[in-house]
């Protein structure tokens, strides 16, 4: 099995972009101080359309992802997000070609 990924495609309200920038900050830190399994995690904005993020982290395993998609603090702060965004998909993939 390649590398696991989380991702997620963010479309937030017009207006409210540095306020879910904070937030979704505010649970990658949360995440990365909290919950074994991740190393890093970025947040991509669409130069074309600014209210489009995509969110990417690598995972040693689903269960690891499972694990820290089901504790307090990652629903906590996900109730918080929603606040600014309009919609949001989430992605479990796993990398299928690597070139370094």
């Amino acid at each position: 099995m390649g590398q696991l990924y989380t991702s997620g495609d963010w479309f937030v309200k017009e207006g409210r972009e540095d306020e879910f920038v904070a937030a979704w900050e505010d649970l990658a830190l949360w995440t990365q101080e909290n919950v074994r399994g991740v190393t890093w995690a970025s947040l991509l904005r669409d130069e074309g359309n600014p209210q489009l993020f995509r969110s990417l982290g690598p995972w040693e395993s689903k269960e690891a992802i499972a694990a820290w998609r089901g504790t307090d603090g990652f629903k906590e702060r996900v109730v918080k997000i929603k606040e600014f965004i309009e919609r949001f998909e989430a992605h479990t993939m796993e990398a299928v070609v690597e070139v370094s």
